[in-house]
């Protein structure tokens, strides 16, 4: 498990057909608008949507995967906990 410390929330989606879950975007601190966000998947956050909004600061605890789905692969993580800094 990994720590990501005050990444700023772009987006947040829940997901599956009963919406239990969230996909999270996140940008690492110190990249603008133009640096690379990573993937986050949130099983069974989806009630915590509302305090994931978009430019919020969080400490995320993840646990890294490779994602394969649908032919594709990507490395994302799996949300264990998530702390709100504001």
């Amino acid at each position: 498990m990994i720590r990501l410390a005050g990444v700023q929330i772009v987006d947040v989606r829940r997901m599956g057909s009963d919406q239990k879950h969230l996909a999270v975007q996140e940008r690492a601190p110190g990249h603008g608008a133009g640096g690379g966000t990573l993937r986050a998947v949130w099983f069974g956050g989806g009630e915590h949507a509302a305090a994931l909004v978009p430019g919020r600061r969080v400490d995320l605890a993840v646990e890294p995967r490779l994602n394969r789905w649908q032919g594709r692969e990507r490395v994302e993580g799996h949300v264990r906990d998530v702390r709100v800094m504001d």
